[in-house]
């Protein structure tokens, strides 16, 4: 019998989070959607603030190993992060605008992965194969817009992105309370 109380408690414990999880999703989704301005804005802002880290990071890297052959390309390169992370920072729409052919190849390599992810996998397939097309789909559409409509198209395809990944996690836990048996 304890055995099977223990069992059940990372279910429990999983469903809860996984819907908290998935109603954010779905109201950032939506958020993003109907707010595109701000979603480029933020999206700029932080490709600025991970520049800035990432540089930060590798200028710390390349002078704790100075000495060693290459260190100093490690600095440079930092420097080089910091700089463009604070350009960035002050004009963000740039920023964002740089982002959008970047990301439409990503979702289109991430897309094709997924698809031979949901083609091998038992569990989940459909929502693989579906978010597979989708992002192939938005990864080339990005790809051939020009950037300030590819902009805008980015904020409404996120928030299209983040709400059905947010419905799937609600439909997850649903499934996971009526496995435990709420």
């Amino acid at each position: 019998m304890t055995d099977s109380v223990e069992r059940e408690r990372p279910v429990r414990a999983a469903w809860g989070w996984t819907i908290a999880a998935g109603i954010v999703l779905v109201v950032g989704g939506i958020a993003a959607i109907f707010h595109p301005v701000a979603t480029g804005l933020a999206t700029g802002l932080l490709l600025g603030w991970i520049l800035i880290a990432g540089g930060v990071f590798a200028v710390l890297a390349g002078m704790t190993d100075l000495r060693a052959s290459g260190g100093w390309i490690y600095a440079l390169l930092g420097l080089l992060a910091v700089l463009a992370g604070v350009i960035v920072l002050l004009n963000p729409f740039a920023g964002a605008l740089s982002l959008v052919w970047a990301l439409g190849a990503w979702l289109i390599v991430g897309g094709v992965l997924e698809l031979v992810g949901g083609v091998g996998s038992r569990r989940g397939r459909g929502w693989l194969i579906l978010f597979g097309i989708v992002d192939i789909l938005i990864g080339v559409l990005l790809m051939i817009m020009d950037p300030f409509s590819a902009l805008f198209f980015l904020a409404v395809a996120v928030g299209i992105s983040l709400a059905l990944r947010g419905v799937a996690l609600v439909v997850l836990a649903l499934r996971l309370s009526r496995a435990r048996g709420a």
